[in-house]
């Protein structure tokens, strides 16, 4: 009898203890200590570990990206994070503002950055890095430290809390920048040509953008080199420009690009040094106006017109009409 009991425990145990196991959904946000079920898991957009004393074992649980995005972040107090299998992502981990978290035991590959902290104390340790640009960065610091990198790699400068690497990638900027979607839409549309030139003590840049189609919401994104301009108050353009953050990072809005038309954006910067890298420029879109649209709007605009015909037409009848019975 002692023996069944003890076997009905021991089974009720081991449910409740698989029962733990969660399995990975794409975009989920944990907000308590949770165990993810071994496997291998397609997650582009990641997951979000969200609140305070929370640990999160993926029990070498597999997260595979699509080259974009951060495979896991984490906001909050006291955050363990171990056991993870991340591959193809822009940050393997992205920790934002957590002062106390723990990575162990994770395995993070074919990733931009492996392991990013801002604002962030992180212990790590045991962890297993293949085929990243960069295996950690902490960005909260003065120093950057790159295990597993030698030091001629280590090119960052630090300035403000923010850095600006000679050898930035483009998805790293489109990425910071938050225009991924609108950057993948004006890929193969928007040309961009840049030519500068040096009066006095300033550089000055001029942007000709040529679009191959007809586009609404066109937006040209400008980052500059702290090497070349510590902040935005050195910019000066009779083009109307948005500062995005202090990196600096700008934007001009252009809006609506007939197909073939080109537009010149010119800016200064002052006490800038010619010889600095040159800003990148990205274009993103809002959408593209194919021939089907032209010719719906085409289709309104004889129908709008017609209307007005019928009216006008109408309203002489009913003044003929008016008159003829007076």
């Amino acid at each position: 009898m002692k023996k069944i009991i003890f076997l009905i425990a021991f089974v009720l145990l081991s449910a409740d203890a698989f029962a733990e196991c969660i399995i990975p959904e794409n975009g989920m946000n944990i907000m308590q200590s949770t165990v993810l079920c071994t496997g291998e898991y397609e997650i582009p957009d990641g997951i979000s570990v969200n609140g305070n004393d929370i640990t999160l074992d993926c029990s070498k649980a597999s997260l595979t990206g699509s080259l974009y995005g951060k495979g896991i972040y984490a906001k909050g107090n006291n955050i363990i994070i171990k056991n993870c299998i991340l591959s193809s992502y822009d940050y393997g981990i992205y920790l934002e503002s957590v002062p106390d978290a723990q990575l162990k035991n994770n395995n993070i590959s074919d990733s931009i950055v492996g392991i990013y902290s801002l604002d962030s104390d992180a212990i790590v340790s045991d962890n297993i890095y293949q085929n990243n640009e960069k295996d950690f960065l902490d960005v909260s610091k003065e120093e950057i430290t790159l295990p597993a990198v030698s030091e001629t790699e280590q090119t960052a400068v630090s300035a403000h809390k923010r850095v600006y690497f000679e050898n930035i990638t483009e998805q790293e900027i489109v990425y910071n920048l938050g225009i991924k979607e609108g950057y993948e839409k004006a890929k193969d549309i928007i040309d961009i040509k840049r030519d500068k030139a040096k009066i006095g003590a300033s550089v000055q840049y001029t942007l000709t953008v040529t679009s191959k189609k007809e586009v609404v919401g066109l937006m040209i994104y400008e980052h500059i080199p702290k090497n070349l301009a510590d902040n935005s108050n050195k910019i000066s353009s009779s083009a109307e420009f948005k500062v995005i953050n202090e990196d600096p990072d700008i934007v001009f809005r252009l809006g609506h690009v007939k197909e073939g038309d080109s537009r010149v954006i010119t800016y200064t910067i002052s006490e800038a040094d010619f010889s600095a890298k040159d800003p990148f420029a990205f274009a993103a879109i809002e959408r593209t106006i194919e021939q089907t649209d032209s010719w719906i709007i085409r289709g309104l605009f004889v129908i709008a017109l017609f209307l007005v015909l019928i009216t006008r037409n109408i309203k002489k009848k009913q003044a003929y009409f008016a008159k003829k019975n007076l």
